[in-house]
């Protein structure tokens, strides 16, 4: 059974924390796309609703948008 969004956390705010963060972070949704190894289609449709992220992505994603302080580096993918 794939994870989705815990219970109490709406597709909305999931995406208004995650559009924050990246404000906050003054990171364009290309650089936030990258950072967080996605397309910036898939950060779009997040951002707008459209579409909420699976997996484990989606512990991942909430503990890095919503901790208090910096991002966190180890969640950012090494390009080869």
């Amino acid at each position: 059974m794939p994870m989705k969004l815990p219970k109490g956390v709406t597709p909305r705010k999931f995406a208004r924390a995650l559009q924050e963060w990246r404000e906050k972070k003054a990171f364009s949704q290309r650089d936030a796309a990258e950072f967080l190894g996605i397309s910036k289609r898939t950060l779009e449709n997040w951002e707008q609703e459209r579409a909420t992220p699976r997996g484990y992505a989606v512990v991942a994603l909430l503990q890095l948008i919503t901790q208090p302080r910096g991002p966190a580096t180890s969640t950012h993918r090494q390009k080869r």
